[in-house]
């Protein structure tokens, strides 16, 4: 309510150019639209969608543009693109054969550029045409699966889900771990690589077993992997490191599989933004709703004492913050007969 408010207010006193990128759920746009509806403004609005239903929830808008997906041919460059590192082109994708393959595949994918390149992270450790025969029966079933294969499914949509899951599926075990950690990422929030590693690292999902490299060479190698299935998204430290990233996130849609897999999986993940109140009820509130195995807090008001607690700890000034709410979580479940399995808990303020 207070960013719609602002929103209103400046509306009103100014011209402004807004724009509203990769609108996913008209729910976003319902909780946004009373900011512009000021009878003074004179904003421009841009709004970006994959979604047909935004565009027709009756918008304002003086003209709409679509944006075309891809050509044909420049779909299957594409995948080639993602498949294979630059300057090489395998013989057996020379092939006529393996040419008419992966158009369909790209086809499969709706000529979409997300899906083609989770689809080339599939294919870069397929090395002959039947390994990739193989894949291209395994699209249709993921197709099928969502809907698309029996045209009950949303068009675009339903590929992209039945590749996102084919991604997926295809990551070796010890990747998945790593990937699903990531659902404690906010929509459109990124990760320092550097931390990224030490939680994988402390939570023992790096295997030192067979490999002389250190715990933090296996996780940036990780990531690495991660990346080249594009599954993730990261930002390289430079030109000269193709390797060495500074940061991580996941797009949108990813991101909503991975926390519907977690949930699958049992690794669940919570990401909680604390407001004001009595903190204590406010875990309370989180944890009973749903196991949880990874919670991360992000403090957006002042940490709110329980009335009755008198620790020192609690209430010592010189004790940073972030100990002060871990001790506070630790004592309150230390007891406890059903203490939730949280083996990770994440401080952050803003």
């Amino acid at each position: 309510m207070q960013l719609n408010q602002q929103l209103y207010q400046i509306q009103s006193a100014k011209r402004c150019r807004i724009v509203l990128d990769d609108i996913w759920e008209t729910c976003h746009w319902d909780g946004l639209k009373h900011a512009f509806l000021a009878r003074t403004s004179q904003s421009k609005i841009l709004i970006t969608t994959c979604k047909q239903a935004i565009v027709e929830l009756g918008i304002y808008y003086v003209s709409r543009m679509e944006v075309e997906l891809l050509k044909e041919d420049d779909a299957w460059d594409l995948l080639k693109k993602k498949t294979f590192p630059p300057d090489i082109n395998p013989e057996f994708v020379r092939e006529e054969s393996t040419c008419t393959l992966g158009k369909q595949m790209v086809k499969k994918c709706g000529y979409l550029p997300l899906a083609i390149s989770l689809l080339g992270g599939v294919l870069n450790e397929r090395n002959s045409t039947r390994e990739w025969e193989l894949v291209n029966e395994n699209m249709d079933a993921y197709l099928y699966n969502v809907g698309d294969g029996d045209g009950d499914g949303d068009g675009n949509e339903s590929k992209l889900e039945a590749v996102v899951n084919l991604s997926y599926d295809d990551l070796p075990y010890h990747l998945k771990l790593c990937f699903l950690y990531l659902g404690v990422l906010r929509d459109g929030e990124s990760m320092a690589a550097v931390d990224l590693y030490r939680i994988w690292i402390s939570q023992g999902m790096i295997s030192e077993e067979n490999s002389d490299k250190s715990p933090m060479e296996l996780a940036e190698d990780y990531l690495r992997q991660l990346v080249s299935k594009s599954i993730v998204q990261a930002k390289r430290k430079d030109a000269r490191h193709r390797t060495k990233y500074t940061s991580c996130n996941l797009h949108c849609v990813v991101r909503k599989l991975c926390l519907s897999m977690g949930k699958k999986e049992h690794y669940q993940v919570q990401t909680l933004e604390y407001t004001g109140g009595r903190f204590s009820s406010f875990v309370d509130h989180a944890l009973s709703r749903v196991k949880t195995r990874h919670l991360v807090i992000h403090f957006k008001a002042e940490l709110q004492e329980d009335d009755g607690e008198c620790n020192d700890q609690l209430y010592n000034t010189d004790t940073p913050p972030c100990c002060r709410i871990a001790y506070r979580i630790r004592i309150r479940y230390r007891y406890a007969t059903d203490t939730p399995s949280i083996r990770i808990l994440g401080v952050s303020a803003s």
